[in-house]
């Protein structure tokens, strides 16, 4: 999968750059939302920790799914919620790679 290829291939699945920014901002909340609540799910406060950097994480995502744009017109908020989209996908990597380690696909050496 995109997530165990052990690469940056993962992309969040959001509408395409055609739907309008309202929609495509509120999508990403969503989206944040269930990141979320699946990973809350699957944590097990028992036998895992958080690192401060996943704390920190969690944080921003949780900010991000509350998302709301002031103007919708603003000419820099397509630049800002591509910005915050590259984000949470680097951010789900991480939290993925943090948690996931042997399930991270190793490159494999090159026999000669």
């Amino acid at each position: 999968g995109q997530l165990t290829d052990g690469g940056f291939s993962f992309n969040l699945l959001l509408p395409d750059d055609d739907t309008e920014l309202m929609a495509r901002a509120e999508s990403l909340g969503s989206w944040c939302s269930g990141f979320l609540g699946g990973f809350g799910l699957a944590f097990d406060r028992k036998t895992q920790k958080l690192t401060p950097e996943i704390t920190e994480t969690m944080d921003d995502l949780s900010q991000i799914a509350l998302i709301s744009l002031d103007d919708e017109d603003d000419e820099h908020a397509e630049h800002n919620l591509m910005e915050l989209v590259e984000y949470v996908r680097m951010a789900a990597l991480m939290v993925f790679s943090e948690f996931n380690q042997d399930a991270v696909k190793q490159p494999s050496p090159a026999v000669h």
